[in-house]
């Protein structure tokens, strides 16, 4: 199977977006066939040894060439604009949609000269328009969309149409709908969709976290599939992270790692009080506000609190002020990375109050380190935090909460304390927490799964 995935960005090659996406999508080629090849666009600020000249658009100004990853034989094909060499990066509330345009132009032309694509795989908004000119080929190419999260959505006009060749069939289709957002047009006409969990497919199909999308949606909710990102194993693994001072692979191992953690930040070395951490970005959507609203409460209870990331201006300004107000509470904003490895190994518990999450992993890193997770009942964190209202049905693993008000985060906080205080039920909970795979091998066999649906009975 000839699969051509159409990504916006790839590591090391230009990664940029807060999803992590360029990351995400290295490690996802990697568990596919070898036939599987990605096209993006050649940036101007991109860093790559040699770039091989292999084909020209001249009906377009478009050059196609190709590099290879590092120490590896896997091929990646780049799309540059034949007169500057390179586009601007297509970052969301700075791209040119006319640079897009001309992107997804050029991948439809490419496709054309060169048949025998199975699938397209195109990824995000800034290839939403892609799986429209791939109707419009000779020889269709079907396509499935994956979309990371609703935002942004950066609108076409009529008149952006007028140039793209279409049938007449699409074209009337698409000045129907004029203005529509690149998004909006991927999820129209891929073939198949998929987005990061099963919850978010569902969530996005209300009008409350649909962001306008979802009788869209509604519309095509057969076709819409929920696939979690995986993890990179090798990257986030308790029993050998290069940094950890403390290695281990069981909930008595923890301990130590939690001891050295306290240590670092000062606070008292007593195992029978627990750890929690926020983490992350520091957003509204992320639930920073809540936690806010929550910290005098939260201070006041028998527990240890770290809160670390980096985000919004007036959530750091805030806790800035907030630094040495409470003896259990450290406060550290930047981003280090060692750190945060040390801080989930040595957490008990991970506090997610976010107000939507279509995915993610920060949930599933926290469960590989044992570090249960306390979230709210949205998008991803459901299709893996399993809570005492699902035990039969599944091992549990954490805390879910519903309600996005103060109250609701501080009782499940005390439910979660509850439960610390029983050490062999604690113990439970990390086990099946350290022993779930969300590794990107599974996720790859999701969407290889989708690529069948795609191809002729």
């Amino acid at each position: 199977m000839k699969v051509l995935m159409v990504v916006p960005e790839l590591a090391p090659f230009y990664k940029y977006s807060r999803l992590g996406l360029g990351e995400n999508l290295r490690s996802l080629l990697f568990h596919l066939p070898k036939s599987a090849v990605a096209i993006m666009p050649y940036y101007r600020d991109i860093e790559i040894p040699t770039c091989r000249q292999v084909d020209t658009l001249p009906e377009l100004g478009l050059e196609v060439c190709e590099t290879l990853f590092p120490a590896s034989q896997r091929r990646v094909l780049m799309i540059r604009p034949a007169s500057d060499g390179a586009f601007d990066p297509f970052i969301a509330g700075k791209a040119s949609l006319e640079q897009v345009a001309l992107f997804s132009r050029g991948v439809a032309a490419w496709v054309q000269r060169n048949p025998g694509w199975d699938v397209a795989h195109c990824h995000h908004w800034q290839t939403g328009l892609i799986p429209l000119l791939l109707r419009n080929l000779d020889h269709p190419v079907p396509s499935l969309f994956t979309f990371y999260d609703l935002e942004p959505q950066m609108s076409l006009f009529a008149d952006d149409f007028c140039d793209l060749g279409l049938n007449p069939a699409l074209q009337s289709r698409v000045e129907k709908l004029t203005p529509l957002n690149l998004l909006a047009l991927g999820v129209r006409f891929g073939k198949l969709l998929s987005t990061t969990s099963r919850r978010y497919a569902q969530d996005i199909r209300t009008e409350n976290l649909g962001h306008g999308l979802d009788r869209l949606l509604v519309s095509r909710e057969s076709r819409l599939f929920g696939i979690m990102n995986g993890v990179r194993y090798d990257h986030w693994n308790p029993a050998g992270d290069a940094f950890l001072p403390v290695r281990y692979n069981d909930a008595t191992g923890k301990l130590h790692a939690k001891s050295a953690l306290q240590n670092e930040l000062e606070l008292p070395c007593a195992p029978g009080v627990p750890l929690l951490f926020f983490g992350g970005r520091l957003t509204r959507s992320y639930g920073c506000d809540l936690l806010l609203e929550a910290l005098p409460d939260l201070a006041d209870m028998p527990l240890q609190l770290v809160i670390y990331g980096t985000g919004d201006d007036e959530f750091m300004l805030k806790l800035e002020d907030l630094c040495e107000k409470w003896p259990n509470v450290r406060i550290r904003l930047g981003f280090d990375e060692a750190f945060l490895h040390r801080l989930v190994a040595g957490a008990d518990m991970h506090l997610l109050p976010s107000r939507e999450q279509p995915g993610g992993t920060n949930h599933l890193i926290s469960l590989r380190y044992g570090a249960i997770p306390i979230a709210r009942r949205t998008g991803g964190y459901v299709d893996a935090i399993h809570d005492q209202t699902e035990r039969g049905k599944h091992r549990v693993n954490g805390f879910l909460f519903g309600s996005f008000y103060v109250n609701s985060l501080l009782q499940t906080v005390q439910e979660a304390l509850d439960v610390y205080a029983e050490r062999d039920l604690w113990c439970e909970y990390i086990e099946s927490a350290m022993s779930a795979d969300w590794s990107w091998k599974e996720t790859a066999k999701a969407y290889k799964n989708l690529y069948r649906k795609l191809l002729p009975s």
